[in-house]
């Protein structure tokens, strides 16, 4: 309400974190708070809902692609798609994929990465670089056969899949989805 010195504004949170600072002025002076604000801010910290186990399944993947999904350089790579599994908008910061048991932490999420819910999300497994649209994790699928594994930094295993040979653009996929068991699936 008009002068009772209290404000407000409101902005989107793009990243879990947002620094900012705050500059008022009336006709006679400005004031920065943190009066510093050139070297120091306040941070607001976004609420996204963190993934329990289960809540993001491996839900489908494909180890020798030729001819089925492109990326955005237009290029056929392995990719694997992750499910939600509940209402909740999820981060998937501080969780990982892995094709070895040996090394859990092997790609990280980057901050950010949320999936909608009961929605999915492709990762492409080509050690390509990750863009704003795109994610691309540091390993490749073995279409020899080979495991994928979904955990947190904790070392708690999400969900995890052990696949032997793979036919070219042939899809394992669960059905239904997130819960069902991994199948063959023909991508046209």
């Amino acid at each position: 309400a008009a002068n009772n010195l209290t404000y407000g504004a409101s902005f989107v949170m793009n990243a879990l974190q947002a620094q900012y600072y705050i500059y008022s002025e009336n006709s006679n002076s400005g004031q920065f708070s943190p009066e510093r604000a050139a070297h120091e801010y306040y941070t607001l910290t976004a609420a996204f809902a963190t993934a329990g186990k289960g809540d993001i399944r491996i839900n489908e993947f494909l180890a020798l692609n030729q001819a089925d999904t492109v990326d955005e350089a237009g290029q056929h790579e392995d990719w694997i798609e992750l499910y939600n599994t509940t209402g909740n908008t999820l981060n998937l910061f501080g969780l990982y994929l892995t094709d070895l048991y040996s090394t859990p932490t092997k790609y990280a999420f980057p901050q950010n990465t949320l999936i909608q819910p009961y929605s999915y999300l492709t990762v492409f497994a080509d050690q390509d670089s990750s863009t704003a649209k795109y994610l691309h994790c540091n390993f490749k699928l073995s279409g020899s056969g080979e495991m994928i594994m979904l955990s947190d930094g904790n070392g708690a295993v999400s969900d995890s899949i052990t696949f032997g040979v793979q036919t070219t653009d042939i899809s394992i996929s669960r059905c239904p989805n997130g819960t069902g068991a991994f199948a063959p699936t023909t991508n046209t």
